[in-house]
């Protein structure tokens, strides 16, 4: 009845058929006013009197219209016989055919009324998507639907959350002493009602009731809609009356009219017309922005499509801007209805002109975007049935639809579902190394390019978040390596709810990636503090190395760095690294190893020896002494013993005085170059730590006794302050 009240043609294909006898003529005066229970008896009789005619086509006709499906199949198969069939009968046999599921048949009618009316673009479209329908049902698994138990054996459909309720809208009894009955359908008019759950257990809700105040008249009042939950201003659909008064189109039709009503609580007052209403078309099928500015319709107005289209009126001040049609992106030939805008633009309605399951099925289009087509929302929202009055709750993970299908409670019943919003997990990673990168900025965008959100990678490299069903990609962000824009969809595969995705990103060269691991055990470092300074340009990079002991920087071309890697318990380590040549690569895992620091382990400074009974440093020494120079600067918290040695040529205290000179002429040394005394113990041992058999009264050559004479190190403790705790002469772990 719902289809019958919204639009459905006054005339269909009168040309060409005789209306001789005074029964004929008083079945389509019923029809053409919509009273398809009455013109029903009378089609009826006329098709008993002989061959096919206008009559079993309108008899059809009634019976679809009035959703009686059955009956209709049966007329529509005696109606495909006849030879002088009107050509809309192929489009219309096909919708029956869908209804009962007979795709392959129901492709061959739209193929057919394509070749009749190539210039209806609904014949291909439906005859296409039919040969994909299987499409359709790919995220079903994704949704659960319940129907909601207030449903009665009448028409109830179109929910819209207000209050602490829904208001939708219904033609059940109202149980008044006097009530008027829709003539086109036997049933009641339509009326406005408020529901609610009562939250004391599964499916509990209170008992219906009519809207309290002005809204509510004798004649269909439906399609309530607000901007929010708690507006004081609504909208709605009510017949052509207002303060008493009836009025009639030229035909003496009382169409459709669109009235704004001021709410108090459940009560509605001042109903006033819409600007644009007109007597002589129907507007109807309301739906408000959430900003309450902009005004979605449909109208069978002239200038239109075909059939009934979507139109919309922009709020300038106090006043409506004149309706626009929302085009060919949105309308066809057929009839688009029951619009709802989400607060993101994205358009659901109703159509029959769009390809999809059966005759009126759910689409979405995101107005935001130009030249986008409408996506058919498949099953469960859409069957072969009539399918409608789509709408998502304010999270946009539950909502409502309308639909006739089988299974209901009679009519049009409400529909409540929620989504499964699929969860997308990513894992960001170094391409090189594949080791996981934290701190990563993941923008997330719609297909159409809207940014959506914006999530961060934790420790692991990891993020979760989850996403409607549509198409979308992900623009990954870091300090040093390539953005990387990753596309995915959410509707590849039939009832998946996570989906998994690696996301590798390359840091190319010049650039450094290097590992921190312990030199002895290769463990890794987390945690390590890491300075890059460019020599070239006097610039200095901070990085900090993961829980993986990896860090990679982005390095300038044509430059030279000092690395410096430090970690406690542990040497500094210290490198160079230079971007001038061309064979520069940076593009695989330098391995970092520290050394650990451990307490009296003997480290023998291999070029560093003293002529036969001389305590002076030669120059060929220089360069191991300047480098435990670097060492003890590199290391400031450090002390050390600095030990000297002898052959064992000679009297044994002379070779200790000996050493001792040695030590402290090595520590002199040092001390001239930079490092603090305080810092360096000098120690002599004269001959008594020989390194190999040449003691006294032995025969040995001359290396053998040079190699005694030398100088030795060991780190001994750190400065006074220093807060660094060991066990066992290593590192606490």
């Amino acid at each position: 009845m719902r289809l019958i009240l919204f639009l459905i043609p006054l005339l269909i294909f009168s040309r060409g058929f005789s209306q001789d006898s005074g029964l004929e003529k008083r079945a389509d005066e019923h029809f053409n006013r919509m009273a398809f229970v009455k013109a029903i008896p009378l089609y009826k009789r006329l098709t008993k009197k002989g061959e096919p005619s206008q009559a079993l086509y309108r008899l059809g006709e009634c019976y679809r219209l009035t959703r009686d499906y059955e009956r209709a199949q049966k007329v529509y198969e005696q109606v495909m016989k006849w030879p002088e069939k009107p050509n809309e009968a192929y489009f219309n046999y096909g919708h029956l055919l869908l209804q009962q599921g007979n795709y392959q048949q129901a492709g061959e009618m739209f193929a057919e009324f394509s070749r009749r009316v190539p210039e209806d673009e609904r014949g291909p479209a439906f005859a296409q998507t039919l040969n994909n329908f299987q499409e359709m049902f790919a995220d079903s698994a994704a949704v659960s639907v319940e129907i909601l138990p207030f449903n009665s054996d009448a028409a109830d459909f179109s929910p819209v959350p207000y209050l602490d309720g829904l208001v939708f809208s219904s033609s059940r009894d109202p149980g008044k002493a006097v009530v008027k009955v829709y003539e086109g359908t036997g049933e009641f008019f339509l009326d406005l009602y408020f529901v609610k759950e009562t939250g004391r257990k599964d499916s509990a809700w209170t008992t219906p009731r009519p809207l309290k105040g002005e809204i509510n008249t004798a004649f269909h009042e439906s399609n309530f809609t607000v901007a929010n939950d708690s507006a004081t201003e609504a909208w709605f659909t009510r017949n052509n009356f207002l303060g008493h008064k009836k009025g009639r189109s030229e035909d003496r039709m009382m169409l459709l009219k669109l009235y704004k009503a001021q709410m108090k609580g459940k009560k509605g007052v001042s109903v006033e017309e819409f600007a644009f209403n007109n007597d002589n078309f129907s507007l109807t099928h309301p739906a408000i922005s959430q900003d309450g500015n902009t005004l979605y319709f449909v109208s069978d107005m002239p200038g239109g499509f075909g059939g009934k289209d979507v139109y919309k009126s922009q709020k300038t001040g106090e006043n409506w801007g004149p309706p626009e049609n929302l085009g060919s992106q949105v309308n066809t030939s057929g009839d688009e209805l029951f619009p709802w805008i989400s607060p993101e633009g994205t358009l659901y309605f109703a159509s029959n002109g769009h390809p999809g399951l059966g005759n009126l099925d759910i689409f979405a289009i995101d107005l935001t975007q130009s030249g986008q087509r409408p996506k058919n929302l498949g099953y469960p929202f859409n069957s072969p049935f009539d399918d409608f009055s789509y709408l998502l709750d304010a999270e946009g993970e539950s909502g409502y639809f309308s639909s006739n299908r089988p299974g209901g409670m009679g009519g049009d019943d409400i529909y409540r579902f929620h989504l499964e919003r699929p969860v997308i997990g990513m894992l960001v990673q170094d391409s090189i190394s594949g080791f996981p990168i934290e701190g990563a900025e993941l923008v997330l965008f719609s297909g159409n390019g809207v940014e959506l959100e914006t999530f961060v990678t934790d420790s692991v490299g990891r993020v979760s978040f989850k996403v409607d069903r549509g198409n979308f990609r992900v623009q990954a962000v870091t300090t040093d390596f390539l953005p990387y824009t990753f596309p995915f969809s959410t509707q590849s595969e039939a009832g998946t709810s996570e989906f998994s995705y690696t996301l590798s990103l390359y840091n190319p060269p010049p650039a450094i990636t290097a590992l921190v691991i312990d030199e002895a055990t290769g463990k890794k470092l987390p945690g390590a503090s890491v300075k890059l300074v460019n020599l070239t340009r006097v610039d200095t990079l901070a990085r900090t190395s993961d829980r993986y002991g990896r860090f990679s920087a982005k390095l300038e071309r044509n430059s030279h760095y000092d690395l410096w890697v430090k970690f406690p318990g542990y040497l500094v380590y210290k490198d160079h690294i230079s971007t001038t040549f061309n064979s520069y690569e940076g593009d695989t895992i330098i391995p970092m190893k520290l050394e650990p620091v451990v307490i009296n382990k003997v480290m023998r400074l291999e070029n560093i020896h003293y002529e036969f009974d001389r305590a002076e440093i030669r120059a060929q020494d220089y360069p191991d002494l300047l480098e435990l120079v670097s060492l003890l600067r590199d290391n400031p918290e450090i002390r050390i013993e600095l030990s000297s040695h002898t052959d064992a040529r000679g009297n044994a205290e002379y070779n200790r005085s000996l050493s001792q000179r040695r030590a402290e002429s090595a520590r002199s040394f040092l001390i001239r170059a930079g490092v603090e005394g305080n810092r360096i113990v000098a120690k002599g041992y004269g001959e008594s730590q020989l390194l190999n058999g040449c003691k006294d009264g032995v025969n040995c050559s001359e290396d053998d006794h040079f190699a005694n004479r030398r100088t030795e190190f060991r780190i001994i403790g750190f400065v006074e302050g220093t807060q660094i705790e060991y066990q066992n002469s290593k590192p606490k772990k």
